[in-house]
């Protein structure tokens, strides 16, 4: 159809563009982490400097008074730098939530004219009419996409200035304060290294990715769609090792002890033809989908923790109600959905005991997908990971149904 090749270049823009959705674990909340841990560690320096020099007079005791100062004076230094590297991913962040959203806005204007046209799309002059909107709706696109890179360099530059490397203070040589200021020089040492790293890693990724993009060129079939889903690292748990964020801990944003219906088993997915494909969940656990199709709508859903909830909201990263999410989280799997929940009861009717990750949980007006291990993820508010269930307040059951099969 006319309207999808014209309205392709928009949505390959989306596709492209990320969803700017850190999610609880993010590079700028890991950052915000190490400035805590730095803030604490000086104050215990500064406390126990107190506590010594006290009952402690001399030159030594002096010697440790200005390791004490210059170790609190470095310490705010690294809590300042790391916080505004904080600030900065935050803003970049917004600010690709916010393009990618216009960029929707422009999708719906152009396929609103589109439907204008009715039967008149099929005559010369409907088509003329339908390629002048579709340059004109293109070329709004590619300037909210050049705002989007000039506000990412801008935050390049900005970034800048928290790179530089803060001065930690020497360590003395006075008797009886060299372990002492060595372990707090040490501390010092290592938390900045951490914010230095994580910095440097975050802003990586971000940068890479829209330069690719833009290196490829505008609807480029051999641009990366790993932006569209968070990249591997999103799709198989971007969490660090002892991150204690809801999902790593095990309460999966408050989800409680799985229903009777929901005591599918793991591993369910070892008679799958083929084999089936393994999923990594937030919290670490493996789970095995019936099929590619199914785990890469797993992976795509799974990017979408913390997105708020909207009415009709088919944007990701930006607002999504039920629906709209499983139907994007599919189409990223190269699968089409109805976009009414109750509609989506597609595929193969699967029961309780075998459901599977990727399944749909269908209710009469709402639907979640399965993620095994006796969880879901549905459109809350906002988009969360809760215990499989087959009740949602006084909504009628449908049923789990695999789209992938059938």
């Amino acid at each position: 159809m006319i309207a999808e090749v014209l309205a392709r270049p928009i949505t390959d823009l989306i596709a492209q563009s990320g969803t700017g959705n850190l999610g609880p674990c993010g590079e700028d909340a890991r950052v915000r982490d190490a400035s805590a841990g730095i803030a604490a560690a000086m104050r215990t320096g500064v406390t126990s400097a107190g506590a010594v020099g006290a009952g402690w007079e001399g030159a030594d005791a002096e010697a440790c008074a200005r390791l004490a100062a210059q170790a609190g004076r470095a310490g705010a230094a690294l809590v300042e730098q790391g916080d505004g590297i904080a600030a900065v991913l935050g803003d970049a962040a917004a600010g690709v939530r916010r393009g990618v959203g216009e960029l929707g806005g422009i999708l719906d204007s152009f396929l609103a004219v589109v439907a204008c046209q009715g039967p008149a799309l099929l005559t010369p002059a409907g088509q003329v009419a339908v390629v002048a909107a579709a340059a004109d709706h293109i070329e709004r696109a590619l300037a909210v996409v050049a705002r989007m890179r000039g506000e990412l360099d801008a935050h390049a530059a900005e970034m800048a200035q928290f790179i530089p490397q803060v001065p930690l203070p020497p360590t003395p040589d006075a008797a009886g304060l060299v372990r002492f200021a060595e372990g707090l020089s040490q501390a010092g040492t290592d938390l900045a290294g951490q914010v230095r790293t994580a910095a440097a890693g975050a802003w990586g990724d971000v940068k890479n990715q829209v330069d690719a993009f833009f290196e490829a060129g505008a609807g480029s079939e051999g641009a990366s769609s790993d932006a569209a889903t968070g990249g591997e690292a999103g799709r198989e748990g971007s969490c660090p090792p002892g991150c204690t964020c809801p999902a790593c801990a095990g309460t999966a944003d408050g989800a409680q002890a799985a229903t009777a219906a929901a005591g599918a088993d793991t591993g369910a997915g070892a008679g799958f033809v083929g084999g089936g494909a393994d999923v990594r969940l937030p919290n670490g656990d493996v789970v095995t989908a019936p099929n590619s199709e199914a785990a890469d709508a797993v992976r795509a859903a799974l990017t979408q923790r913390g997105v708020p909830y909207s009415w009709g909201g088919t944007v990701p990263g930006e607002g999504l109600d039920c629906s709209g999410l499983t139907q994007w989280a599919y189409e990223q799997a190269g699968v089409d959905l109805p976009r009414l929940a109750q509609n989506q009861s597609v595929g193969m009717p699967v029961s309780a005991d075998a459901v599977a990750p990727g399944d749909l949980a269908v209710w009469d007006g709402h639907v979640a997908m399965v993620l095994g291990d006796g969880r879901m993820i549905e459109a809350g508010d906002p988009v969360q990971v809760s215990a499989l269930r087959t009740t949602n307040g006084d909504m009628q059951f449908q049923g789990f149904y695999r789209p992938t099969a059938g």
